[in-house]
């Protein structure tokens, strides 16, 4: 009990906020029938980060081999997102894109001036690409991480992580395996996926200089999986100024 009012004084002293748990009441188990369910988990922020993002809030996921929940921290603001049409190249990759501006930009119009008629054109196409982008929400995600994907597999370290597979195999089997790799990737961008099931990694040593004889003269790296590897690689592209 004591602890325990050291602790909440620490809170106080700091003037620290709780960012609120969704999604359940409790965070670990025992695992056992009847199980016995602990809040053990609990989440702060300072108030100068509430009052900068007052939406923030904490979300817990599927709990799989751990007897804690895992929660996740997301963040939102009111910026809010402009109404300026902006034409993303990705689209141009999707196989229905051609056809629906080819019947968007033949279509009918009544204008008889040349100028006036090519700016209702793209009055209309403007449209008629919003709609169609809205059927296709992650589009832009899915393409941008296939072309990104088979770039990145000529420049990701060749080493074997836990599943075994190497980059090599990636690529030269990737006409079979791409379409997995590609919908994995756009549901990670999502948040739509839980990754605990392939996220593991090998930790080894990489020598910095030749003949290292101490352990300082190594660096340590982890090995991922070839899916994770790939997604890393892409959320690092991301992250880029």
């Amino acid at each position: 009990m004591g602890d325990m009012l050291l602790f909440n004084n620490a809170i106080s002293a700091l003037g620290l906020v709780e960012i609120p748990l969704h999604g359940r009441k409790f965070t670990w188990t025992n695992k056992q029938h009847p199980p016995l369910l602990e809040r053990l988990d609990w989440f702060f922020s300072s108030q100068s980060w509430t009052l900068r993002y007052p939406l923030t809030i904490a979300h817990s996921l599927v709990m799989e081999t751990s007897d804690h929940w895992p929660c996740v921290i997301k963040i939102k603001t009111f910026i809010s997102k402009g109404g300026i049409f902006r034409f993303e190249n990705c689209w141009m990759a999707h196989e229905s894109f051609l056809p629906m501006v080819a019947s968007c930009w033949n279509g009918s119009f009544s204008q008889q001036d040349a100028a006036k008629l090519v700016t209702a054109k793209f009055k209309s196409l403007r449209c008629a690409l919003r709609h169609w982008q809205a059927k296709h929400s992650n589009l832009k995600i899915t393409i941008e991480n296939v072309k990104l994907v088979i770039s990145f597999l000529d420049s990701i370290d060749g080493y074997n992580g836990p599943d075994g597979f190497n980059n090599e195999f990636l690529k030269n089997c990737w006409f079979l395996i791409k379409h997995d790799f590609y919908k994995l990737c756009s549901a990670f961008f999502s948040e739509e996926v839980c990754l605990q099931s392939n996220n593991a990694s090998f930790i080894t040593l990489i020598p910095k200089i030749d003949g290292p004889s101490t352990i300082s003269e190594y660096r340590p790296i982890s090995l991922l999986n070839s899916s994770v590897k790939i997604i890393t690689e892409l959320l690092a592209n991301r992250l880029q100024p």
